[in-house]
């Protein structure tokens, strides 16, 4: 995203922040079953949307911008159903997540 203001790096923080709770939210909803987890699922993920345009429009570059979030926010959820949902992460499943984050960093950075 070359240089970012604060303004930009902390809008980027929110937006993946929100999409990780937007994701961890689904399991709430029980299929968009329950209008209330729904509503709030929604209303996160737009809320994202609404940061990345922000971002967008004000600098950010789209080839970067979203390979950082498609290496962050996959991490984060796990992480999510690891300690608030008990789901199980196996260190094969972790390592090459981190190896796949790296390489988008690599491609990022000489893109």
């Amino acid at each position: 995203m070359g240089s970012l203001s604060a303004a930009q790096v902390l809008v980027f923080l929110y937006a993946t922040v929100t999409q990780v709770v937007g994701v961890s939210f689904l399991v709430k909803t029980r299929a968009f079953t329950h209008v209330g987890w729904t509503i709030a699922t929604i209303a996160v993920l737009i809320s994202s949307f609404f940061a990345l345009s922000w971002l967008l429009a004000n600098g950010a570059k789209l080839n970067i911008l979203l390979p950082i979030l498609a290496a962050t926010v996959p991490l984060a959820s796990i992480m999510v159903g690891v300690f608030f949902y008990g789901e199980p992460a196996s260190w094969l499943k972790l390592s090459l997540l981190i190896g796949a984050c790296a390489l988008i960093g690599l491609a990022a950075a000489f893109g």
